[in-house]
């Protein structure tokens, strides 16, 4: 009976743990109240925003979820760190069918910019997301998309921790 429980203590012994590095995304681990803009696009005609985002750090702690939701839509994203290659990850998914994967180095200054691609309706396209972190805590985001070889905004705005 002992054969099997000792490669279970073993296993376990050298679980893998969460990286150090996401405590870098500690600001984003917040509900908070947002407001912006969207850009006049193929997707949308320009109109002000309005919403909440929620962070927080999934039950195995490897991952940072962010839910993003509006007036007739949401948006989650997954944002891990891969030793490996030394980056963060993210897995993105939106309320209208899209998805996509990209990845940052990491905060530069005040600015985490993930770069990736998104896939909607059958398309592929390159993006930017960068996020500010503002001197009063607030977050501030801008939302880009390459279309015609140019990047074109898209959105943005900014959240503030809610009270």
């Amino acid at each position: 009976m002992r054969n099997w429980i000792f490669p279970l203590l073993l296993s376990a012994a050298a679980a893998p743990r969460p990286p150090p590095e996401l405590e870098q995304l500690k600001p984003f681990l917040v509900s908070a109240r947002c407001s912006g803009e969207v850009e006049e696009s193929p997707f949308a005609a320009a109109h002000k925003t309005a919403g909440s985002m929620a962070g927080s750090r999934d039950r195995s702690g490897f991952w940072i979820l962010i839910h993003y939701q509006e007036k007739g839509s949401s948006s989650d994203e997954r944002w891990g760190y891969d030793p490996g290659a030394k980056k963060f990850v993210a897995l993105l998914s939106d309320s209208m069918g899209g998805y996509g994967m990209g990845s940052s180095p990491g905060w530069e200054a005040d600015d985490l910019i993930w770069t990736g691609d998104v896939y909607m309706n059958g398309q592929k396209m390159p993006y930017r997301q960068t996020f500010t972190l503002q001197k009063d805590g607030s977050i501030s985001e801008q939302w880009e998309m390459q279309m015609d070889g140019q990047w074109k905004k898209l959105t943005s705005g900014a959240c503030k921790k809610a009270k």
